[in-house]
């Protein structure tokens, strides 16, 4: 957005007074330089995230017989597991874990995906 001139920051419609506005040189080159570091562009990347969450429910035999599945079974257990369900942080990124470009980029969280949020579901039987 900053390479286009399309940030928000960037915007000097509203500063007043007129003679406090910057001009767009002043963001296409001292501002921002896509090849080298500026601290107006660093943040924070601490960040708490629940990374795995198994639950686990086994059948009692209560229900596998209600079921019709007591004479069938000895035991049959329901499982729900979730990957990279909640991230916590300040970081303004798609995700503080993200890594970089490779080794020319390894200051920008660009060029890569985020960690993908995963559901799945198990069931086991046992006979």
């Amino acid at each position: 957005m900053f390479q286009d001139e399309r940030h928000a920051d960037q915007d000097q419609a509203n500063v007043q007074p007129v003679s406090a506005r910057k001009t767009v040189g002043f963001f296409s080159s001292g501002f921002y330089n896509g090849l080298d570091a500026n601290d107006y562009f660093v943040e924070g990347g601490t960040y708490v995230k629940l990374r795995e969450l198994s639950l686990n429910y086994t059948l009692p035999n209560r229900v596998r017989n209600a079921l019709g599945l007591g004479h069938l079974t000895s035991g049959v257990k329901l499982a729900f597991i979730g990957r990279n369900l909640k991230t916590w942080t300040k970081y303004t990124g798609a995700d503080p874990e993200q890594l970089g470009g490779g080794d020319f980029n390894y200051r920008i969280d660009g060029f890569a995906y985020p960690n993908l949020r995963q559901y799945s579901a198990q069931i086991t039987v046992t006979y």
